[in-house]
């Protein structure tokens, strides 16, 4: 049985690489893709949520803003933990 062997010219190596070898990756792919879109996304929200922190928390006083940054907080890393391991376990498989 002959396996076929990859084209040499880059046009035509990409174009195997995407349309043969990679088809039944696809999904996991595009997968992976998402997550670390998200995982990055998950920065800027905590760049967002550390501003009512410093001013209502630490300047205002304001309990009821601690409780609910300390929750944004946590939901944000636990965010961050899913798709962190969604796209370096999952995209691996």
């Amino acid at each position: 049985m002959r396996t076929a062997t990859p084209p040499s010219a880059p046009r035509d190596l990409l174009a195997w690489l995407w349309l043969g070898y990679m088809r039944p990756f696809r999904g996991l792919l595009i997968l992976s893709i998402v997550l670390m879109a998200l995982e990055g996304l998950s920065l800027a929200v905590l760049a967002l949520i550390i501003e009512p922190m410093f001013d209502d928390v630490f300047m205002g006083g304001s309990h009821r803003a601690l409780l609910l940054v300390s929750f944004g907080v946590l939901g944000l890393f636990l965010i961050r933990a899913v798709t962190s391991l969604g796209h370096g376990c999952w995209g691996c498989s």
